[in-house]
């Protein structure tokens, strides 16, 4: 978690690439630390490195199924291709948390435009969890 933090402050300080470099090496100390994997994941994103936070985002949810923001940022990196897949993950997340309100505004996202009826009933859905 040290390195976490340490590359929490390197990257909002615009250092990026020391804040990468420090979450690698935390990396090599614990390989499945779901904090840094994660927060990879979204800085790889944030670069437009799309494979390398897809890469990332498995691999959070390798170590923890249950980690459910690594399903959000996956299937919107997926959404694009494979709009099934992305569905079929934010299904499996939904599964283990069926009130876990971010998965179920991004399962509305995918049918936003091409059946405005089920992504209506995700809405709705969503409005009634706090």
């Amino acid at each position: 978690m040290i390195f976490y933090n340490f590359a929490a402050v390197l990257y909002n300080d615009g250092q990026y690439q020391k804040a990468d470099s420090v979450l690698k090496k935390g990396l090599e100390i614990n390989p499945d630390c779901e904090p840094i994997l994660m927060y990879l994941g979204n800085i790889a994103r944030a670069q437009n490195k799309p494979d390398e936070a897809i890469m990332y985002y498995e691999r959070v949810i390798e170590t923890n199924r249950k980690y459910f923001e690594a399903y959000i940022g996956l299937s919107e990196l997926l959404v694009e291709d494979d709009i099934m897949r992305a569905r079929a993950l934010l299904r499996i997340c939904l599964t283990m948390n069926p009130r876990y309100k971010p998965a179920i505004q991004a399962i509305a996202d995918t049918y936003r435009s091409n059946n405005k009826e089920i992504a209506k009933k995700y809405d709705e859905l969503a409005n009634t969890i706090k």
